[in-house]
């Protein structure tokens, strides 16, 4: 228990809360604790029951447990972990990022014409991000090394060809290159920067931030043998470049007959 504990701390922190509340709503729905029609995005319960919560689990709604639900865990856990370890001293940037890419996920999806779970494209469109962030880190998909500035590419053709939809796929990339447009493409030629952190978000985001540090700093737990491991948040870059990467296909969220 201790190594799974141990194991869970070192995902940064926005990524296991994420993770942590995806693992949830699937436990939950699975068990039938919670209908999943209780946690889809339906305008007519946001608005006219105050069903806020909605608007954030439409976008952590992996479906129950199956074959599919490890699946996208596994590419939710190497896209936000991978980017929330780029953005880890800028972590204020990062929240933005991530509110931008939910916001344009809707929107695009809203144009499409199907909203009611946005897990996949915001997923999708955060690993868009992390790969144009680092495109040239070297992963393993299927055992076909790939870089990162051709992954989503290459899981969007991987989709294409096992007969799966690739519109929640391209919906991510969409949003994930608006916000690269934005962010990095106009600034550079143009100057302009039209995707700033708020100064009361980044204030809160870096409270939080300090508050999260002060109370892990130098984190440390007893082992079972009673050795003293670290278990706060470690950065080797030259492990991180040869991790493995392992994305499925089958993508893709189904509730009863939908």
């Amino acid at each position: 228990m201790e190594d799974i504990k141990e194991m869970y701390m070192r995902v940064p922190p926005v990524s296991r809360y994420f993770i942590t509340l995806v693992f949830a709503l699937s436990f939950a729905t699975t068990y039938k604790i919670l209908s999943p029609y209780s946690i889809i995005l339906d305008f007519e319960k946001v608005f006219g029951s105050f069903q806020i919560w909605r608007l954030v689990t439409t976008y952590a709604f992996a479906g129950p447990f199956s074959m599919n639900f490890i699946f996208t865990m596994m590419m939710l856990f190497y896209s936000f972990k991978g980017c929330e370890e780029f953005y880890k001293e800028k972590y204020p940037e990062y929240i933005t990022m991530l509110i931008f890419n939910a916001v344009m996920t809707f929107i695009y999806s809203f144009i499409y014409g199907s909203y009611m779970i946005l897990m996949t494209a915001f997923v999708f469109s955060v690993l868009y991000v992390w790969c144009k962030n680092e495109p040239d880190r070297q992963v393993s998909l299927w055992g076909i090394p790939v870089q990162t500035g051709n992954l989503p590419w290459a899981l969007l053709l991987m989709s294409i060809l096992t007969g799966g939809s690739p519109f929640d796929d391209l919906i991510g990339i969409a949003a994930g290159h608006t916000y690269i447009f934005l962010k990095m493409t106009l600034p550079n030629s143009h100057g302009y920067d039209l995707i700033k952190t708020p100064k009361f978000l980044e204030n809160f985001v870096m409270k939080l931030v300090m508050q999260a540090r002060a109370a892990q700093g130098n984190a440390r737990v007893h082992n079972m043998a009673g050795e003293r491991i670290n278990v706060g948040p470690q950065h080797n870059q030259g492990a991180a470049n040869g991790a493995q990467f392992r994305a499925f296909a089958g993508r893709g969220v189904r509730i009863g007959g939908m």
